[in-house]
């Protein structure tokens, strides 16, 4: 066995290690963080509040958008157990 099959495998996993830890280093120029975090909210946020905090079920706890109904489900159904 020449030298060079003798070393190939180990010489390759730590020139893959070296690359790979050369590649997940940070960055000198980090993005910069604002303390507002409003620059990502749009102006057309609906602000209305659709939490009902006394509901006991799904269906009467999250109210739908004003202009929004609920789809009709059948009784026995997973949507109407999901619901309830």
């Amino acid at each position: 066995m020449t030298i060079y099959k003798r070393y190939a495998l180990p010489m390759t996993l730590m020139m893959f290690l070296a690359m790979l830890l050369i590649g997940c280093r940070g960055t000198s120029n980090p993005i910069e963080k604002t303390n507002n975090d409003t620059s990502l909210m749009s102006d057309t946020m609906i602000t209305e509040d659709l939490l009902n905090k006394e509901g006991m079920t799904v269906a009467d706890r999250y109210l739908t958008p004003q202009g929004y109904t609920r789809i009709e489900i059948e009784e026995d159904s997973f949507g109407a157990f999901l619901r309830r």
